[in-house]
């Protein structure tokens, strides 16, 4: 297992852009992924295999909200279409 050297530089200013309440779900989903996705991708990689684990924890973070939600808004339009 290798060290998590990330470090998140901000090369296009786009911390200024955000809310303190996008900032904390930044932070909360960044520090996830450092706990459980960090020590375990490189060796997942190398085999080819999907670490299926990490779903609920994904789930868990709300990472599946904004695929939700966007899919919702493709059926309101097909569904509007279709009128």
């Amino acid at each position: 297992m290798s060290k998590d050297r990330f470090q998140a530089p901000d090369y296009f200013l786009m911390d200024e852009l955000l809310t303190d309440e996008h900032k904390l779900i930044r932070d909360s989903v960044r520090e996830w992924v450092k706990k459980e996705v960090s020590p375990i991708i490189e060796d997942a990689c190398q085999k080819c295999e999907f670490p299926k684990h990490l779903i609920k924890g994904l789930a868990e973070v709300g990472a599946f909200y904004f695929i939700f939600r966007q899919s919702m808004v493709v059926v309101d339009w097909i569904r509007s279409a279709m009128v």
